[in-house]
């Protein structure tokens, strides 16, 4: 059980809630109505499905770069040998050496 206070919107169409933990009772009416009001503009501004969007692009470009990458003839290979694979094709080491490679891209967008 967590002491810290929380609220978090989800759902979509007519299935929307938002879910206001115990530990926040225990502020003021005014405080527990400004979490609801934050909550409440969450679902004003889309947020979830703005996000769901955002994630699904960069899903999107992180397997197409995969595939682009790591599926590039000698050059996916020469890379493979890099990082001490020899000449392996299994696809768990081409994930592995394209996180490792995406890793400092990912840093620095913070996605």
């Amino acid at each position: 059980r967590s002491s810290h206070s929380n609220a978090y919107f989800f759902g979509f169409w007519k299935n929307k809630r938002i879910v206001i933990f115990d530990t926040l009772l225990t502020l003021s009416h005014d405080q527990i109505l400004a979490v609801l009001c934050h909550e409440l503009g969450h679902w004003k501004f889309g947020h979830v499905t703005s996000n769901i969007l955002i994630s699904s692009g960069h899903l999107f470009i992180l397997f197409w770069t995969f595939g682009q990458v790591m599926y590039a003839g000698e050059t996916s290979r020469s890379i493979i040998r890099c990082f001490g694979y020899g000449n392996s094709s299994a696809v768990m080491i081409s994930l592995m050496t394209y996180t490792m490679l995406i890793e400092p891209v990912e840093q620095v967008l913070q996605l």
